[in-house]
């Protein structure tokens, strides 16, 4: 696991496809978001497959 961005952001290798990279938010990240309000309504803006592809990490 791979910690970027400061530690908002970290990157697993996919279960499905290791060639893949899956980006989450941290807690701090989260927090990040939620205090950046224009970050949030852009990320508002996403189709629905871009939702789906979204994963946030499990508590």
């Amino acid at each position: 696991m791979d910690h970027l961005s400061d530690g908002l952001i970290v990157r697993e290798t996919g279960t499905v496809d290791r060639r893949q990279s899956v980006l989450m938010l941290t807690e701090s990240g989260r927090r990040a978001l939620e205090r950046d309000a224009w970050l949030a309504e852009a990320l508002g803006t996403l189709g629905g497959t871009e939702r789906g592809c979204r994963r946030w990490p499990r508590r």
